[in-house]
């Protein structure tokens, strides 16, 4: 693996959380065409896919749990806190959620028909 990393990412800055999100997008694309094979003929399925993307129901990936509230958004995702230093270089400075904790499918989340508490704090 080293060896790879070595000669595919020679000046990849691996440190601020792109190839994490990178990840996480294709994961959920992946996921939505596993379960939903008319999606690689109609992709405007995948939004129908994404909308029962939620609590019980989240797809797993490398930030953690991936869920959507009823219009679309995440709950809960990690927010990294970036800071640009003056050489150019980035480093994260922190992590933090909208709700202010990670996703949690078992707490997060209401029974069908409340708001969710990342809607609330909004």
């Amino acid at each position: 693996m080293a060896a790879f990393i070595k000669e595919h990412f020679k000046d990849a800055n691996l440190d601020d959380g792109v190839a994490i999100v990178n990840y996480d997008a294709v994961q959920v694309a992946v996921v939505a065409t596993k379960k939903d094979p008319s999606a690689t003929i109609e992709p405007d399925t995948v939004a129908n896919f994404l909308v029962g993307a939620r609590c019980q129901n989240y797809i797993p990936g490398a930030s953690g749990p991936i869920a959507f509230d009823s219009d679309g958004n995440p709950i809960d995702k990690a927010i990294p806190i970036l800071q640009l230093l003056p050489d150019g270089t980035v480093t994260q400075k922190d992590l933090v959620w909208s709700t202010g904790h990670p996703f949690d499918p078992n707490s997060t989340c209401r029974t069908e028909g409340t708001v969710e508490p990342s809607r609330a704090t909004r």
